[in-house]
């Protein structure tokens, strides 16, 4: 039987052609969207899955509460936090902390900066990456040992064992390789090519074992089987505060694979986070899509029910039942919907590496060389006949309807008219939503990329690290042309993440806790970035007592609330003196509002290196600045960027989320148009004898243009205003991510409106104009 039904379908799509073409066209569009949608949402969901025991594996973070502000998130910790649950918390199995670094590797001629971590001896037994060679209980015995991935043990060693070799470390300390362990996954939410102990670390940091106010590390557990969150959260939530006291801050355990896409923001969070809302949007526009081109098969499928008409009433009149023809349909739709199937994986095949480029991810579509491919390509194929049943169920029981006893006798069927403008509706309200989901993100970021941050970041070169002899250093480059100025901080301008809540004044409230962000810098600093001073002076070198001095922010002067703030006092261990009072800026994201930030100096602390060069003169001025680097810093690589790089990487989400979304959303427009397109040819070519009638009678093109596409303007029209409320709900709910947005204003919805009603009229024009161009004489000739 089933057999009969192919046979059945495939002439029946042989006779269709067009329509045919147009429906499995559409299909593959939205098949093929689908699946870059689902690789995509799936490898965002998988992050930290491929440890064993990741339901049991949580990194504690804090949360800190103040009196400007009801919490404040931090991910990182203090570093005796660790030691001190494993402990005092039999539940807690194991405790690990983790720091990360940068530093330089030399091994013979060879000299690299690589990424790396100090970490605890559990570490191989809370997280799963593999060692390949080294024993992970013993591997960091020795306080130099190294442990490096694949990646660096091929491109120092080559093919020579590497467990025993010597690497030195920063040009000073000769570190011995003991383990070497498989890549860190991509999905994997820590990133680094080496480990290092922490028993190193503490040979140069006294605070590692005691110091209960300086976050610096993250820590992870793996907790004993069967605990309860809740029971155990409540146990160690005040573990800080009995240890430090004064503390404001309480710890919970966060689970691991929850923390690439918390919605919290935390301070001093691990880079390349994604963002659980975004993978809500890409699921949504996935459905949307999908939905779409099952809209496009019901549409074209209703709207040819008159040419097939007379076949159904045959078949029925020779003894076929309604649910066999209803099987038929359904038999068209699926084969149809499988034979898209099949070219959307061809499809997707195809455009994976461009998608990778776009999405910044590294996915791959393995359905024939492993068990998970095979039930990925089930799984396709279940989507398939679910497609085609989906879109052909209506079509089905629409046209399995028609009585004989009417079509044979030529007379209209009745029907499916007011539903193909429902669904053409439908449609078009949701390629409309996503216009202006399109524009909305477009124009929030070009926002933010345009938006006065305050500082002045282009053509400024940022050092990841501060000359053997700075000052020196400083001198010689101001002195050379196309050097405008050099700054120095311990911060990068960005992201300014140490903070305080020790910082007093006069008429402060000594109840309330406080906390204000601070960043030590030198006198070059604030005209490198030229941040504007709204009050007072710059620091000096000049001066001996700018050692004691400070500039403040116009967010902290509005929370100490002074009238005449200079040559005021704050008092945080010493006595400070208020020189001066800077215009506010962004030294985080605009997903933030500016908060209190005090600018100090002090020689002791700088880190970062700054300078502002001539734009006419780049080249030259980055081969200057690198020659004087070398000539002071033999040893040391020279490791440069442009900081306008930097800040863009803090909106690299929503610009990779904004040019998928563009993507996906001109997909669906043109899911959209197929479907459209196939309908107006199908609705010209029905009124094509009442057209001609028409032009006889003196009708004009223009006329008879305006008659076959007014119908669809008006339904372009009531999706518009349809649109309206549901894309304002959305995008309002995602602009409020952002402290600094744009207003949601008419414009919007008027250039996604009128873009949608040109994109409508042009795709019907083609055959409308066709159908009005006609010869009378041919079409009328047979009457």
């Amino acid at each position: 039987m089933i057999k009969n039904y192919l046979k059945i379908a495939f002439r029946t799509i042989q006779k269709q052609k067009f329509y045919a073409l147009v429906n499995i066209f559409g299909l593959t569009v939205g098949l093929t969207s689908v699946i870059l949608i689902v690789l995509y949402v799936n490898d965002e969901l998988s992050y930290d899955k491929f440890h064993s025991d990741y339901d049991r594996i949580y990194r504690v973070v804090e949360n800190q509460y103040y009196a400007d502000q009801p919490v404040f998130p931090v991910a990182v910790t203090p570093g005796p936090l660790a030691p001190s649950l494993k402990a005092d918390f039999p539940e807690i199995e194991y405790a690990t902390r983790v720091n990360f670094n940068n530093d330089r590797f030399d091994y013979g001629n060879e000299s690299f900066i690589e990424s790396g971590a100090f970490v605890d001896k559990d570490f191989f037994n809370v997280f799963s990456f593999n060692l390949i060679k080294g024993n992970p209980e013993s591997v960091f015995n020795q306080i130099n040992a190294l442990v490096i991935d694949e990646n660096l043990a091929a491109k120092y060693f080559a093919d020579v064992d590497p467990i025993g070799k010597l690497i030195k470390l920063n040009g000073n300390k000769e570190m011995i390789v003991t383990g070497v362990m498989q890549n860190v996954p991509e999905n994997s939410h820590i990133k680094f090519s080496y480990l290092m102990s922490t028993d190193l670390l503490r040979t140069h940091w006294d605070g590692l074992d005691n110091a209960w106010g300086n976050n610096t590390l993250y820590t992870y557990v793996k907790v004993q089987d069967g605990i309860k969150l809740n029971e155990l959260n409540s146990k160690i939530k005040e573990q800080i505060k009995r240890n430090r006291e004064g503390s404001v801050t309480d710890i919970y355990l966060q689970p691991l694979t929850a923390i690439h896409l918390d919605e919290v923001n935390f301070t001093a969070d691990v880079d390349g986070k994604g963002n659980i809302v975004y993978v809500d949007i890409f699921s949504i526009v996935a459905l949307f899509i999908l939905f779409i081109a099952c809209i496009n098969f019901m549409n074209l499928a209703t709207a040819r029910s008159m040419k097939r008409a007379k076949e159904v009433g045959l078949r029925k009149t020779v003894g076929a039942s309604r649910y066999q023809l209803i099987y038929q349909f359904l038999g068209e739709s699926i084969l149809m919907s499988t034979i898209a199937t099949l070219l959307a994986i061809l499809l997707v095949d195809l455009l994976l590496p461009a998608f990778n480029n776009l999405a910044g991810k590294s996915l791959e579509l393995h359905l024939l060389d492993s068990a998970n491919g095979f039930k990925i390509l089930l799984l396709l194929f279940a989507a398939a006949i679910a497609t085609g049943v989906l879109a052909g169920s209506y079509p089905a029981v629409f046209l399995s309807s028609f009585k004989p006893t009417t079509v044979l006798k030529g007379q209209k069927v009745k029907g499916g008219g007011l539903f193909r403008k429902v669904l053409v509706v439908l449609q078009f309200t949701v390629s409309i939503v996503l216009l202006i989901g399109t524009i909305t993100i477009s124009n929030q970021l070009d926002y933010i990329q345009s938006k006065n941050l305050g500082i002045n970041k282009d053509q400024v070169v940022y050092i990841r690290s501060l000359s053997d002899d700075y000052q020196i250093f400083k001198d010689e480059l101001e002195n050379q042309q196309g050097i405008i100025s050099v700054g120095l901080s311990n911060q990068h301008p960005a992201y300014v993440q140490n903070s305080t809540s020790g910082i007093s004044w006069e008429g402060a409230n000594p109840d309330e806790t406080i906390l204000i962000h601070l960043e030590a810098v030198d006198p070059g600093y604030i005209p490198t970035m030229q941040i504007e001073l709204v009050a007072g002076r710059n620091f000096s070198d000049q001066i001996k007592s700018d050692t004691s001095a400070v500039i403040i922010n116009e967010t902290a002067l509005k929370l100490i609330g002074y009238t005449d703030p200079i040559g005021a006092k704050l008092f945080a261990g010493d006595e400070r003196t208020i020189i001066g009072v800077a215009k506010d800026f962004n030294f985080k994201s605009v997903h933030q509002a500016i908060e209190p930030l005090v600018l100090f100096m002090d020689p002791d602390r700088y880190s970062r290196t700054f300078i502002k060069i001539d734009k006419e003169n780049i080249k030259e001025s980055m081969a200057k600045i690198k020659a004087e680097w070398i000539k002071l810093n033999p040893e040391s690589t020279f490791n440069a960027t442009f900081l306008d790089e930097d800040f863009n990487q803090l909106y690299a989400s929503e610009q990779r989320t904004s040019t998928l979304f563009n993507f996906f959303s001109v997909l669906a427009i043109i899911i959209s148009c197929l479907g459209l397109f196939g309908l107006s040819s199908y609705m010209a070519e029905q009124r094509t004898k009442e057209l001609s009638i028409r032009k006889v009678l003196g009708a004009s093109i223009g006329s008879l243009f305006y008659l076959v596409s007014k119908d669809f303007t008006a339904l372009v029209l009531l999706a518009f205003l349809i649109a309206i409320p549901i894309s304002t709900y959305f995008m309002n709910s995602w602009l409020d991510s952002f402290a600094y947005k744009i207003h949601l204003g008419a414009t919007v919805f008027i250039l996604a409106g009128v873009s949608a009603l040109v994109i409508a009229l042009v795709t019907v024009s083609y055959q409308s104009l066709n159908a009005a161009k006609s010869n009378p004489v041919n079409t009328l000739k047979g009457e």
